[in-house]
């Protein structure tokens, strides 16, 4: 769901400047960087979930110029059980990723009861997800 209040940019990547969302009506109005020219502004009206307000008629559909959020990164973290496979040291897989620790090792003695071996290690991983 698009929200004006948050960073956004076109729907192709272009940079935009939100000036204000009608009092009147619901609608926005922005400057946005011109496909062509990079240099030259050009001045838009949109619908309130950021389409680009140019045929009320008409279904629907996708544009360049329709207002997007830019997408936020978010850090994660988490832990993995890696195991060794029984048939080579040079391979290994894991079981999972936990949110914790705790609960990394948890599940390796829940799996340890039913035979399965101990894993080689328990690691934390990092990465980062758009939002």
């Amino acid at each position: 769901m698009f929200d004006p209040t948050k960073p956004c940019q076109t729907r192709d990547g272009r940079e935009v400047q939100v000036l204000r969302q009608g009092v009147i009506d619901t609608r926005l109005t922005a400057f946005i960087k011109d496909e062509h020219n990079p240099d030259k502004w050009v001045l838009r009206t949109y619908h309130p979930d950021g389409r680009f307000y140019w045929n009320l008629n008409a279904k629907p559909i996708f544009c360049g110029d329709d207002l997007v959020n830019v997408p936020t990164k978010v850090k994660r973290e988490g832990w993995v059980n890696i195991y060794s496979y029984a048939d080579s040291e040079k391979s290994a897989h894991q079981s999972g990723v936990w949110r914790r620790k705790k609960d990394a090792l948890k599940s390796v003695e829940r799996a340890s009861k039913c035979g399965v071996t101990r894993p080689v290690a328990t690691v934390k991983i990092e990465w980062e997800e758009e939002q």
